[in-house]
């Protein structure tokens, strides 16, 4: 599974929100290095997040709720989302009109971790290219 590097966010975080440097747009560095790593975590040496929506969702969900950057949270989470699925051979299908309805739920902690799995999860289909298949 490939997973987002914190310099990647800072890239996704500069292309959601049009201004750079983003570096200078973070507001709790540690909450962005634990963005980064919650899709990855593991308890007693088992993955908490073992599917890719599942990562996804915690990805996304992490950077909401902990809010790193000055702003642009919920679009850089969403660009992040996208981009970590679509890393991994997915893509999600039919969503604009209801992410806007969505993110703010989830910053309110009205959506929790297996509701934005499950929603991510009937979104999502197999890219056609994935980054092995690019010329």
């Amino acid at each position: 599974m490939i997973h987002l590097t914190l310099d990647q966010l800072l890239a996704l975080h500069e292309l959601a929100t049009n201004r750079r440097p983003a570096d200078e747009r973070v507001v709790n560095a540690r909450a962005l290095g634990y963005c980064a790593l919650r899709p990855q975590e593991a308890r007693e040496g088992r993955e908490v997040y073992p599917a890719p929506a599942a990562k996804a969702a915690a990805l996304l969900q992490a950077i909401i709720v902990t809010q790193p950057f000055v702003d642009g949270n919920q679009r850089t989470a969403w660009v992040a989302c996208r981009t970590f699925l679509l890393l991994n051979g997915y893509r999600l299908t039919g969503v604009p009109a209801e992410v806007s309805k969505l993110l703010p739920r989830v910053k309110s902690g009205e959506v929790a971790h297996a509701q934005l799995q499950e929603w991510i999860g009937t979104r999502m289909e197999p890219s056609e290219e994935t980054p092995d298949s690019a010329p």
